[in-house]
């Protein structure tokens, strides 16, 4: 069974998802991006987030670490 949980960081609410089969909460990557910018609009943040994944993508650049 997955747990749904609302967190705070910087006065922002992030949403995470226990995963029960590989013990490890899963956190909205949208979420983070809006409490880390202090971002007002969920919209502004996807649209960030999406320009972010956009840019990695594209100049061969790779994630060289995951959050536990």
């Amino acid at each position: 069974m997955n747990k749904k949980s609302i967190r705070l960081f910087n006065n922002r609410e992030v949403r995470a998802v226990w995963d029960e089969e590989r013990s490890k909460w899963w956190f909205f990557a949208t979420d983070i991006v809006r409490a880390i910018n202090d971002e007002e609009y969920y919209v502004k943040a996807g649209n960030y987030w999406r320009w972010l994944k956009k840019i990695f993508g594209t100049d061969g650049a790779r994630l060289i670490t995951t959050l536990n």
